[in-house]
């Protein structure tokens, strides 16, 4: 059922966030520093789905509205955040309804960041059933089913997934050892072909971090973590050369996107060349 008005939507939010609390600790949560980066409302038609948009237009920002897996999903900062016993919830995500997927109208999960590798969380819950998502190079998840609603884990917040999709980037900085900048010849003029600055060197990697470039945004494809342990700049990218590394270890360095072959890298970046986004 569509909420009337904006303070029984946001009641509804945090009743069901609190049931799913509840149901959490019944499986060994309980105790555990768990901060929600957002809820997700599900809606059972495109209909509903714009009518919900109209809903929320007065109260909240609308973030971002993106295809994703063939509909759209619309983010919001609620203008009054949904009150919980761990803090305030900001942000409310808004699918539409997969074609042939109909959902019931409602709240179905809440989203968490967590500071650990799935492996970790895992292992801290053997008993539980979780499920990963299918590998990609920006915001995996691990879900867990509840009879309260669904979890599901995250290493990034919704607000910095949307701004790393959204990035402007121009530079990109290849740190990987010396065998693997000799792979690059056929990447580096693809990419300079697609209008990015293409480095090489690890030196040039401190050079970018200057406010100058601070309208753009620079990638640094690393494997040398213990150069970016720290927090990254304003307008860094951080990303994870997973084709000879395993990909549990560099969660816990800080990585933001984690690409598995040099292809994929080329495929990420070219639906963001700069000369894409200039229509050229």
């Amino acid at each position: 059922m569509i909420p009337q008005d904006i303070s029984s939507f946001l009641k509804q939010g945090t009743e069901f966030f609190e049931n799913l609390l509840g149901a959490m600790a019944g499986l060994g949560f309980e105790g555990e520093e768990l901060r929600a980066d957002h809820l997700c409302y599900r809606v059972a038609t495109s209909d509903k789905y714009d009518v919900l948009k109209n809903f929320l237009s007065p109260h909240a920002e609308l973030l971002t509205e993106t295809p994703v897996n063939g509909r759209l999903i619309a983010s919001y900062r609620l203008h009054q955040p949904f009150t919980s016993s761990r803090g305030p919830i900001p942000l409310v995500e808004l699918p539409a309804p997969k074609p042939g997927r109909p959902y019931p109208t409602g709240f179905e999960h809440a989203e968490f960041v967590i500071h650990e590798s799935f492996a970790s969380l895992m292992g801290r819950h053997p008993h539980l059933k979780f499920s990963p998502s299918e590998p990609k190079p920006l915001n995996c998840e691990l879900g867990l089913g509840t009879p309260a609603g669904q979890a599901k884990f995250h290493q990034l917040s919704l607000e910095r997934v949307i701004e790393i999709e959204e990035a402007a980037v121009e530079d990109v900085v290849f740190e990987l050892d010396e065998k693997h900048l000799r792979e690059l010849n056929d990447v580096v003029k693809n990419l300079r072909g697609l209008g990015f600055r293409v480095h090489l060197s690890p030196d040039n990697a401190s050079k970018l971090y200057s406010p100058k470039v601070a309208a753009a945004y620079v990638l640094i494809v690393s494997d040398k973590w213990h150069d970016l342990r720290s927090s990254a700049p304003a307008g860094v990218i951080r990303a994870a050369a997973l084709w000879d590394l395993p990909h549990e270890p560099l969660l816990d360095e800080g990585a933001e996107l984690y690409f598995r072959s040099l292809r994929e890298v080329t495929e990420y970046l070219s639906a963001r060349a700069p000369k894409v986004s200039q229509g050229s």
